[in-house]
């Protein structure tokens, strides 16, 4: 209490027109916020779901903005994981700090053998082909674009990269934006992917230089793709191929939720599903030579896996809606005695008619655009001559 007028005063003084004083008693609590943002593929860092894990629990110490108690209040702060690897760091191979890694030697997800960024080999000056793009980082952890067949798990990539939309199987849908003709022209000559026939597919595999496996543990064989193609490999690579397309083409009907879809290949892209020309076939064993299997011990360079799609997606494009119109004209004029001269309401009705002149055309239409808005382009028109 205070008793005289002087010690009033002070602490009138002191107070004076304040809205807030220190109390005699302050209880405190000591908190701190942990930001963690950890990139796992150090080219992919651009945003915040590129350093965060979506799975983490909002109280996991690794989560971005997480909010810890001090208990008790002397306990010493750390410096978590700054200066050592991330947790996140999860190349080809996993983290080697981690034990267990179901994803950590899985190409659907990454590329093979990139351990580390010094491991790209990225094109530096004008790709020779559009299969080139598939030397392109695709901007999701240690993966170039996607020009595979396997398909990975929805829910594992999204806790991979954080995003459905950037699945891999996405990148097919870009590959008919790029095109090495420099006019429609040019293009004439290339293989539309609904090509069914062996002889046309032949055109454009016969020839290809690729790398092949002679056994499970890394052995690799450079062939021409061919119809007699060398030891050890037993089998015309070929037939196999153009087996897959067909199959994976039939298989498109499937995707049609109305059940009344077409065994056609909509898109450029979509012949990217086919195993065989990347990593597999159907119909041979693991230890064999052929083409890659999914899971054998020692994968090659994604360059490697991806050489067949490299080579021909030059060579090849989406198919459009064209139809040929044969239109066909007569000049024609009475034959002698075919007037009927009888009675009645056939009097001078022509009974016959000779022809004196014919003519027939040929044209090549091409529709473009939506189905919503389509065009009809006239490609050619030909009037044919008696042979």
């Amino acid at each position: 209490m205070y008793q005289s007028g002087r010690a009033l005063a002070e602490l009138s003084a002191e107070v004076g027109n304040k809205l807030a004083i220190q109390a005699g008693f302050s209880p405190t609590r000591k908190i701190y916020q942990d930001l963690s943002w950890q990139a796992n593929d150090p080219l992919v860092h651009y945003t915040l779901g590129d350093l965060l894990d979506p799975f983490n629990p909002p109280g996991d110490p690794n989560r971005t903005n997480a909010i810890r108690f001090a208990i008790p209040p002397e306990i010493a702060l750390t410096n978590s994981n700054l200066g050592i690897l991330n947790e996140r760091y999860r190349p080809w191979g996993g983290n080697p700090n981690q034990s267990v890694d179901r994803i950590a030697r899985d190409l659907r997800f990454k590329d093979p053998l990139i351990t580390r960024s010094d491991d790209w080999q990225f094109p530096t000056n004008k790709f020779p082909n559009v299969g080139w793009i598939g030397r392109v980082h695709r901007g999701t952890p240690w993966q170039t674009v996607y020009l595979k067949a396997d398909i990975a798990p929805t829910n594992d990539w999204f806790r991979w990269a954080g995003s459905y939309g950037t699945h891999p199987t996405n990148d097919w849908n870009i590959v008919e934006c790029f095109t090495t003709a420099l006019n429609d022209n040019a293009a004439r000559g290339l293989l539309g992917v609904n090509q069914t026939n062996l002889a046309a597919w032949s055109a454009v595999l016969n020839g290809l230089m690729i790398a092949i496996p002679t056994n499970d543990v890394g052995g690799l064989q450079s062939i021409l793709i061919g119809p007699h193609p060398p030891p050890p490999i037993a089998t015309n690579l070929v037939p196999d191929i153009v087996a897959g397309i067909n199959r994976t083409r039939t298989m498109e009907s499937l995707l049609d939720p109305t059940g009344h879809g077409l065994p056609l290949f909509h898109r450029m892209g979509r012949i990217l599903a086919t195993p065989e020309l990347t990593f597999g076939t159907i119909n041979v064993p693991s230890q064999s030579p052929g083409l890659y299997h999914r899971w054998i011990q020692y994968m090659p360079r994604d360059e490697v896996l991806e050489c067949i799609p490299q080579h021909i997606l030059s060579l090849i494009k989406e198919d459009e809606p064209r139809f040929v119109v044969y239109a066909f004209g007569q000049a024609l004029r009475k034959a002698p005695n075919s007037l009927y001269l009888g009675s009645g309401t056939f009097n001078r009705l022509c009974t016959n008619y000779q022809v004196t002149a014919e003519f027939v055309s040929k044209s090549v239409i091409r529709i473009e655009g939506t189905p919503l808005a389509p065009r009809a382009v006239v490609e050619s028109y030909n009037e044919l001559v008696p042979e």
